[in-house]
């Protein structure tokens, strides 16, 4: 019954947020949209940031679950971006929040995560300071970007823009996974 609950809160603040901002959202909002009583909210969550670094975390954990086989930027572009999409407004919600260090961290640490996956299938396993430098380029890139995509009203083009970039840039990583073997 516990997942249940929680669960039930959880869907019901991300509900929410993709109605209104998170500070138009009381914890009597959500417990009356999940038909639960105060008492079993505060039982879960200490308030509604803890839920909503929860979702941001489970939703981070989902997509990295996905992404095993990046090979692409192109495909870790789509993975960063995919949660987003889906939830446009409550992502816009939160990103112009008091909680906006949840997202930002969150997104940081996912952008890394996918960054490691396609550097991993471009480098291989092996450990180098190139490989660590390009991590860092990499991972502010596409963090950037999805701040970026945010801050102009998340626009399905600028996404195609995107991936226009990594059109023209591609081999740019494989160009660098070669020179750092050559040096």
């Amino acid at each position: 019954m516990t997942n249940l609950t929680k669960n039930a809160i959880k869907k019901s603040l991300l509900e929410l947020l993709n109605e209104r901002p998170i500070n138009k959202i009381s914890v009597k909002d959500i417990v009356e949209r999940c038909q639960i009583n105060r008492n079993s909210f505060y039982y879960h969550y200490q308030d509604i940031p803890a839920v909503i670094e929860e979702i941001v975390k489970e939703e981070a954990d989902n997509i990295v679950s996905k992404c095993h086989t990046i090979n692409s930027l192109s495909m870790a572009i789509d993975i960063a971006f995919s949660f987003a999409k889906e939830n446009k407004k409550a992502v816009y919600h939160l990103y112009n929040s008091a909680n906006r260090d949840i997202f930002i961290r969150f997104t940081m640490e996912l952008s890394e995560y996918v960054v490691k996956i396609y550097l991993t299938n471009t480098f291989g396993e092996e450990k180098s300071k190139d490989r660590d430098v390009f991590l860092n380029i990499l991972k502010a890139s596409l963090f950037g970007c999805v701040i970026d995509w945010i801050i102009s009203g998340m626009d399905d083009n600028a996404i195609n823009d995107i991936h226009r970039l990594i059109t023209l840039c591609s081999g740019f990583s494989e160009e660098i996974a070669k020179r750092s073997k050559e040096i």
